[in-house]
């Protein structure tokens, strides 16, 4: 997962300007029995003259060999607007995993 977060960020800052991080913070993701332990960040930068901002979620599998990546990305000034439904959508993401 530390590796996923780190090609995240470095994505991020080789495509944008003047990134910041609003914030960083562990994330549960718990649903059918499954329990996954992850990471999520908060960031704020330029793209092309505009300021976005990006919340992203890292949940590794139980193996720890694939991550799944979750992202809401909007321009600063309609980010707020739009999270309700970025949460929503992010509140329907379902994993599974053979065998459960």
């Amino acid at each position: 997962m530390a590796s996923t977060l780190a090609d995240l960020k470095s994505q991020l800052a080789s495509a944008a300007k003047d990134v910041t991080y609003v914030g960083e913070s562990p994330v549960v993701y718990q649903k059918n029995g499954l329990r996954l332990e992850g990471h999520q960040l908060l960031a704020s930068y330029l793209h092309q003259g505009q300021r976005f901002r990006k919340w992203a979620v890292v949940l590794p599998r139980p193996s720890g060999t694939v991550a799944h990546v979750w992202s809401y990305t909007a321009p600063e000034s309609r980010f707020e607007r739009y999270r309700p439904i970025a949460e929503s959508m992010l509140d329907s993401w379902t994993i599974q995993v053979a065998g459960r």
